[in-house]
């Protein structure tokens, strides 16, 4: 059985661009005017806009962390909703911008644009630096997973990356150089 949800229901928008269900049943759906929690009846908003960022409510990515705080990036920046309340969180480096999340155990993944993640633990943040001779610049990162096996992949304009220690390493298998990596997932047998 399918149920279609729109503005008449008190959805934010009839467009959707992100969308995450937490443990506790609830979905988090992400578009142009913000995201909303939506607990199989009622819908409740959060929007981020402001006057330095008129396109934060824009929602591109959610990501729900084990303590059940959500994550999300609106008009390329970070935010944080925990316990009914939202909060913008401050990159790392100055005019960067946020361009995919992870929320993983105690912590958060966030890529940015230039090429760089960072890992955010205990209201402090550390970054991880490429570990390929090959690169002339940082690739662009669309995309940060974890696998069932517990490994962290990224996908980038230069293709896929894993996460060892503190760097990202390239995958290469031989004799061929792989695509610009978009969008990653792990099927139920556990390949990428």
């Amino acid at each position: 059985n399918f149920t279609n949800y729109t503005v008449r229901d008190k959805m934010l928008n009839n467009s959707v661009s992100a969308i995450s269900a937490a443990q506790d049943g609830t979905i988090w759906i992400g578009g142009p005017k913000g995201i909303s929690q939506f607990d199989g009846k009622n819908f409740k908003h959060y929007a981020f806009e402001s006057a330095e960022n008129p396109t934060a409510n824009a929602v591109m990515q959610i990501a729900i962390a084990d303590n059940k705080s959500v994550w999300c990036i609106a008009g390329g920046q970070l935010y944080n909703i925990a316990n009914g309340k939202s909060a913008r969180i401050a990159m790392p480096t100055t005019g960067k911008k946020a361009t995919a999340i992870l929320a993983d155990k105690a912590s958060l993944w966030v890529a940015s644009n230039g090429g760089s993640i960072y890992r955010y633990q205990d209201k402090k943040w550390d970054s991880l630096q490429f570990n390929d001779a090959s690169l002339i610049t940082s690739p662009g990162i669309y995309d940060v997973i974890k696998d069932s096996k517990g490994r962290i992949w990224v996908g980038t304009t230069n293709g896929l990356y894993t996460v060892s220690g503190k760097l990202l390493t390239p995958v290469k298998p031989r004799n061929y150089k792989l695509p610009p990596s978009t969008s990653l997932a792990e099927d139920k047998d556990g390949s990428l």
